[in-house]
């Protein structure tokens, strides 16, 4: 596994699983990526055995050198979780490598799969739907639903000038963290709107549990973006608002463990940022159900357990 959202999955060592991670290339300038790349690549080659069932957590041609290193050694069949599409045109050169070198898809949104389908060719039949897993948090007592601001996060395809304007309409005290600070627009914002540079995953969840309510607003486009920043929240007991898009509706339930707005919709935003951040029956009604449903649905052992199953399922159905 590679990239850094992976690389806490670890497994229980009661699996017959063996975790490699290759080196970490994300800041880095693109030759030395491709000297990582490689030198990862020859690591799972020496790591892998023959008949292994394979499992990449990778992402554009990265994803193919590694699975062609791999099948090198012979495995019984290679998977790739949770594969990221760039926005940038896919060679087809890509393309073919990518159906020739992979036996199956692990998706994490069920929306990928119509993305594998339409920018790779990727059969809906080869693909699989797993849950994200959220590591448990700590002490639910501990946990707070009268925090005094509204929190979120993250970088991926996150729609900052919705959640803005509805801040606008309906001003509450806000903690932004988009990433670099200067990915929203400062002259928009309402008072006690504050944005700050991207925490690490502890500080954030910190910031989560502290918070009133969290707001994970995605823009609705077929690229990857999501859902940890909403499974940790969840995880947390917080009451969350999300909108209906790929990275978000496969993990909550519309009234039951998030309020669930349209994609864009500034009023209904607004209403719902009103409705939680005033009635905290509301808020810890939804926060309850949010937690059991991630600590059961997302669990690091209901992951594993899925994974393994969808592995040898799909290798004897291939």
């Amino acid at each position: 596994m590679s990239v850094p959202w992976s690389w806490s999955l670890t497994p229980n060592p009661t699996l017959n699983v063996r975790l490699y991670r290759r080196p970490n290339d994300w800041g880095k300038s693109r030759a030395r990526s491709l000297i990582l790349s490689i030198r990862g690549a020859l690591g799972l080659t020496l790591t892998v055995r023959p008949g292994d069932h394979v499992v990449l957590a990778t992402m554009g041609p990265t994803a193919v050198i590694h699975a062609l290193a791999a099948k090198l050694r012979r495995p019984a069949s290679i998977h790739l979780l949770d594969f990221l599409h760039s926005p940038r045109p896919t060679p087809s050169w890509l393309k073919r490598l990518l159906r020739s070198a992979v036996d199956h898809f692990l998706v994490i949104r069920t929306g990928d799969v119509d993305m594998l389908q339409d920018a790779y060719g990727i059969a809906a039949q080869n693909t699989t739907f797993i849950r994200w897993p959220v590591p448990p948090p700590g002490d639910p007592s501990t946990l707070s639903l009268d925090g005094d601001y509204l929190y979120s996060a993250g970088w991926a395809h996150r729609d900052w000038d919705t959640l803005v304007a509805a801040l606008r309409s309906y001003p509450v005290p806000a903690i932004l963290a988009p990433g670099p600070a200067d990915a929203i627009r400062h002259s928009a914002l309402p008072p006690g709107t504050k944005v700050i540079n991207m925490p690490t995953p502890e500080e954030g969840r910190a910031l989560s549990a502290g918070a009133r309510v969290v707001a994970v607003l995605l823009k609705d486009t077929p690229y990857a973006a999501g859902p940890l920043v909403l499974l940790d929240a969840m995880a947390l007991g917080k009451p969350v608002i999300v909108n209906d898009v790929n990275g978000c509706r496969d993990y909550v339930r519309a009234g039951h463990t998030a309020l669930v707005v349209p994609p864009g919709d500034i009023p209904a935003l607004a209403r719902a940022i009103r409705d939680l951040w005033n009635d905290i029956d509301l808020r810890g009604r939804l926060g309850r159900a949010a937690r059991t449903e991630a600590l059961t649905t997302s669990s690091p052992t209901t992951f594993w357990s899925t994974l393994i199953d969808s592995v040898t399922t799909s290798s004897r159905s291939g």
